[in-house]
């Protein structure tokens, strides 16, 4: 008896292929049905990876098309001609056809009072050594750099991995380890770009006086390989001001802590009200956020 057609299972997908039937799509959807319009014909993609998984299928696809994309374009991968964006495999219902579209690069509009810019997530890519000291706290470790560079040398590190338990949650929600790594780096950018307009605001009005120094976040990285976050050590008692729904954690008359208020309906007001940035933490007004807050939509980091 003839077998039914039927859809690839996931039982019959394959762990490896050595490329992938893709068809590219139009950008925004059209008509009244509203789908994506097909673009050229559909094309053969190397896959040169072990894994099977979203991140690679785009990799994929960049490598593919190369200079066509763009600088300021990145690769969407979808589940159908109507969509929707996929996050995780699941969504891909059937592996013998790739739909992918060319977006621009996820930008957040801001507004200093002057001018419009915009903050956008570029991929810059610099191989730095570290080397893990023996002592280690939790699952955050100091290392310092053995790599003969002026931006790490001379600085104490700290990287950190993420537990089996925090991994099986970020899977649950539709991300790989490495896009939430990349998460974490792009939210601790944003928080930067806030408390650089926050000083430079200050500093404009003449408020210095009056309000004194304002925060400072130092820069995170992520690794190509391992999946880990590397972040400068910051010495000090280690104080929380502000938790991840945005409410102080500190008596009221702390003076950082009021500061950090300020600088949570800063981040709202500069973001027109798209973002807050909350679950500030450091020592003294050098921190660090774990969580931005995307107005109508919590994004979990």
């Amino acid at each position: 008896m003839a077998k039914k057609r039927c859809k690839t299972t996931k039982e019959d997908r394959p762990n490896s292929v050595e490329e992938l039937v893709v068809q590219r799509l139009s950008s925004t959807v059209s008509g009244k049905v509203q789908k994506y319009t097909r673009v050229r014909a559909r094309e053969f993609v190397a896959f040169a990876y072990d894994e099977v998984n979203v991140t690679n299928i785009k990799k994929a696809c960049e490598e593919h098309y190369g200079s066509s994309i763009g600088d300021d374009m990145e690769i969407d991968v979808l589940a159908g001609e109507q969509g929707p964006s996929c996050q995780s495999m699941k969504h891909i219902k059937d592996l013998r056809l790739i739909y992918v579209r060319f977006i621009k690069r996820e930008t957040l509009p801001l507004d200093n009072s002057e001018a419009s810019t915009s903050v956008t997530n570029y991929k810059v890519k610099q191989s730095v050594e570290f080397v893990i000291d023996k002592k280690s706290f939790r699952v955050a470790f100091k290392a310092s750099c053995s790599t003969h560079l002026d931006a790490f040398n001379g600085k104490s590190w700290v990287v950190k991995k993420f537990l089996p338990k925090t991994l099986e949650a970020v899977q649950d929600l539709g991300q790989t380890p490495e896009e939430h790594a990349r998460r974490v780096v792009q939210m601790h950018c944003v928080a930067r770009y806030f408390a650089q307009q926050f000083a430079e605001r200050i500093a404009k009005e003449a408020a210095t006086v009056r309000f004194g120094e304002s925060f400072v976040f130092k820069k995170v990285y992520t690794d190509s390989g391992e999946v880990v976050t590397i972040e400068e050590l910051i010495n000090g008692i280690f104080t929380k001001y502000i938790n991840n729904t945005g409410f102080l954690c500190v008596p009221e008359d702390n003076v950082i802590g009021q500061k950090a208020e300020t600088f949570v309906h800063y981040s709202f007001e500069l973001s027109k009200e798209k973002l807050m940035v909350v679950d500030i933490q450091g020592s003294d007004l050098i921190c660090m956020i774990q969580r931005l807050l995307q107005i109508k939509q919590l994004v979990l980091m």
